[in-house]
């Protein structure tokens, strides 16, 4: 399989530097997965992706416990496969296992922090499927996996990449014309549940606007479906709402 060359014009000595010694705001990334290992790069640089809007029950926050990827693996398909993947991931170029991270409250949605640096531990199914592929690297033993080491040795190219980098994603935050949206789509479907076709015109504070991706901000009409607070509360991630909404006596059903 041939694959694009590298176009090193591209690259200024500032990026370069930027790439070696920190990270990068890689708006303009080229997206490649490499067919034969699905590893990520820009530029000739490896890129590593995460997540940097992080849920946290903050009352027993402690540290990170997401994970930094290294190639498009079985974690990546499934949150792909749940529509969960463009606007949730970044990328940057750091070598020392720590990311800058926000911290969100999983019940409030209130920012807790912003920029922390925090340290990843690497996704343990990125290993297996790089040792899968290379079995005769011990690199990807997870006792062994050296993050620097990956990033100079692997040098490969990719197809798929998250819209944002680090510094460049939106706050997940509702945008500040979201009930008008969601007003105007719940009316569209005239207050029926696109999942279970049930009927809500005579108690519309049942009936939602639901997030495909996950990402409050992310109004694209292919990434919104009207559901009822059952259906809803069903998806991924949105195991709360029920309790939630019987708690608050629908007071924020529209900005579910």
């Amino acid at each position: 399989v041939l694959l694009p060359e590298l176009d090193i014009k591209q690259i200024s000595l500032d990026e370069i530097k930027q790439l070696q010694t920190s990270s990068l705001d890689i708006e303009n990334i080229k997206d490649h997965i490499n067919p034969l290992d699905g590893t990520f790069d820009y530029k000739g640089q490896k890129v590593i992706l995460y997540i940097k809007q992080q849920r946290y029950n903050i009352q027993y926050f402690e540290e990170s416990t997401y994970k930094y990827h290294l190639c498009y693996c079985s974690t990546l398909e499934q949150m792909e496969s749940m529509n969960r993947f463009n606007s949730r991931y970044v990328v940057t170029q750091r070598v020392d296992g720590k990311f800058l991270i926000d911290i969100i409250d999983k019940y409030t949605g209130r920012y807790h922090e912003e920029d922390r640096l925090c340290k990843l531990n690497v996704c343990i199914n990125c290993l297996k499927k790089l040792r899968n592929t290379y079995p005769h690297d011990s690199l990807f033993s997870y006792g062994r996996f050296d993050l620097g080491q990956f990033l100079s040795t692997y040098n490969t190219k990719h197809i798929k990449r998250p819209q944002y980098s680090e510094k460049t994603i939106p706050k997940d935050k509702y945008s500040a014309n979201w009930n008008d949206i969601s007003n105007k789509m719940r009316a569209r479907a005239d207050y029926r549940c696109s999942k279970c076709n049930e009927s809500y015109k005579h108690d519309k504070a049942q009936i939602h606007v639901h997030h495909i991706d996950g990402v409050k901000w992310n109004n694209n009409i292919n990434n919104l479906k009207v559901l009822c607070m059952d259906c809803h509360g069903k998806e991924p991630g949105h195991f709360g709402i029920n309790r939630r909404n019987k708690s608050f006596n629908g007071k924020f059903v529209r900005n579910l």
